[in-house]
């Protein structure tokens, strides 16, 4: 499938990276909003603005904050873009699992039985979620991070590099969790 990325930052490299171990996936390009002062970032080019996509482009959202995140999916859903699940092939998916329009799966992630990851929400490498977990629409959960079981991870919520979110935790909506 060949799609292209949103943004042309740290995220959508992640995203390029995922792609070039992933043979199902190319990548067309990135549109940024920073077009035309920056024609190229990551390796390759930035084909133009986000609202230059062309129609029926499926897209990924290299976009980390979560606000943002939100925003752009829904104009572009709006507008009738498609985002599929990123997902590297490294990354274990039980089959009992629910992975959402727009997802990042990482690489060596793990997504346990019975657990739901709503749409763009984005898991960064390493990143466990144990069984019936509950990752709300825009979240990101940082690198290295555990998701124990039963534990709710609200929309928008960040869950910072390393956290350990306890056996049947709860993080609210657009809240940060960081290791302090």
């Amino acid at each position: 499938m060949k799609i292209g990325i949103i943004g042309a930052g740290t995220l959508a490299a992640f995203i390029l990276d995922i792609a070039a171990r992933n043979a199902s996936l190319e990548i067309l390009g990135q549109f940024d909003d920073r077009f035309p002062e920056i024609t190229s970032a990551n390796g390759l080019p930035v084909l133009g603005r986000v609202d230059d996509v062309p129609p029926s482009t499926p897209l990924a959202l290299g976009i980390g904050a979560p606000a943002a995140r939100k925003a752009i999916y829904e104009r572009l859903r709006a507008r009738g873009f498609t985002f599929p699940p990123v997902i590297d092939p490294s990354c274990v998916v039980s089959a009992s699992a629910r992975i959402a329009a727009g997802v990042i799966l990482g690489p060596l992630s793990s997504v346990l039985a019975g657990s739901e990851i709503l749409e763009g929400a984005c898991l960064l490498s390493h990143v466990n979620v144990n069984q019936d977990v509950s990752i709300g629409a825009f979240a990101l959960i940082g690198a290295g991070a555990i998701i124990g079981n039963h534990a709710r991870i609200g929309t928008g919520a960040h869950v910072g590099l390393g956290c350990a979110i306890p056996l049947g935790g709860r993080v609210a909506e657009w809240t940060d969790v960081t290791r302090g």
